[in-house]
């Protein structure tokens, strides 16, 4: 049997079959896998005496018009079966279709609205109840590391358990510590910044008093610290925190009316302190920011026309160089026997005092 006639077979085999195929491209491989049969043989007559078998590959190119119409319209479902999920049990055949889809589209849809509804549920949460970006970001930081997070009844109960080892004193509007266990704390920190300081022979401790808003409660939050130390305890991580108090605005006189004649009488009991066998006596200081300071020296504040707290020069004249001072008499500056005299002469906003 020569080529032709096995072409000639070939393509009738494929007629029968309706198979769209390319005529000079199967005649060459076919040529080229006689060749290839020969060259392993060695010789032609050793093929065909032995009568083995010849196998070769058609490549076959399948198109729209060897497909009928009808099969167009028929469900894919007849074509390739119907579609079996492997979670399903046995016999149960899962089949998908169109609407199946639409369902599939709807639920991510209401999913994404319920997801944009949580993040807003939680940054009214958020903005609500005062939670700082740092605090959201600590919690977040704490369950992804644990996998688990506390009711606040474990943390109520667990912060009552810890704070009974701290002499924590609480009142109506606020809580404090005993002044003798903040100042030994604030010694404690000093110690590790200042190995020198049972040579001193007096030591200083600043006492620093900050109001500030957090929501709608006007916040005034009392610390110390040892001046000795440095300036690392002066930073806000080291600072002792004595008390915590609440007010309804910031006010002088609602600050005398609020804060306890106890937490007053333990500032002033603690007159030295006891370190490496030696008693080694304290001087506090008051420390704060401006308007603190306005309170404390009762003076009118800003808006008077003497806002400086260390000269009565009108505010006109302060911006002039080398007029005032805040130690010398000659330059204006404030004492306390001129604010006692202005006061006493019933002139309440003469040079600021009030």
């Amino acid at each position: 049997m020569d080529v032709c006639e096995m072409v000639g077979i070939i393509f009738e085999y494929l007629r029968s079959q309706k198979i769209v195929y390319d005529v000079d491209l199967v005649i060459n491989l076919l040529k080229s896998d006689i060749l290839k049969a020969f060259s392993l043989a060695n010789s032609n007559l050793t093929l065909l005496n032995k009568h083995k078998l010849f196998i070769f590959s058609i490549p076959i190119i399948i198109s729209d018009s060897a497909i009928p119409d009808s099969r167009h319209n028929e469900d894919i479902d007849e074509i390739v079966g119907p579609y079996r999920s492997p979670r399903t049990r046995k016999n149960k055949d899962v089949v998908y279709n169109e609407e199946c889809f639409r369902d599939l589209v709807r639920t991510n849809e209401k999913w994404d609205e319920e997801k944009k509804k949580i993040k807003r549920e939680l940054l009214h949460l958020k903005d609500e109840h005062n939670i700082t970006d740092k605090g959201l970001d600590a919690i977040d930081k704490f369950i992804k590391k644990h996998q688990k997070f506390f009711s606040i009844h474990f943390v109520r109960k667990n912060r009552k358990e810890v704070n009974q080892k701290f002499p924590i004193v609480s009142v109506v509007d606020g809580s404090y510590v005993q002044f003798e266990y903040a100042i030994k704390t604030a010694l404690f920190i000093a110690q590790r910044k200042n190995r020198n300081l049972h040579q001193l022979p007096q030591i200083t401790f600043r006492l620093n008093m900050d109001g500030t808003l957090i929501g709608n409660k006007h916040i005034v939050a009392i610390s110390v610290n040892c001046v000795e130390g440095g300036r690392d305890c002066q930073s806000p991580k080291n600072l002792v925190p004595v008390s915590l108090f609440e007010f309804p605005k910031e006010s002088c006189e609602l600050y005398r009316k609020i804060l306890p004649k106890s937490f007053l009488d333990s500032l002033s009991s603690v007159t030295y302190v006891r370190l490496n066998k030696k008693d080694i006596p304290i001087k506090l200081k008051l420390g704060g920011d401006f308007m603190n300071a306005v309170y404390v020296f009762g003076l009118a504040g800003v808006q008077s026309n003497f806002p400086c707290i260390f000269c009565t020069q009108h505010k006109s004249k302060l911006g002039q160089p080398d007029t005032t001072s805040y130690f010398d008499i000659q330059k204006d500056a404030r004492t306390l026997e001129e604010q006692k005299l202005c006061l006493k002469k019933g002139e309440q906003n003469n040079k600021g005092y009030k």
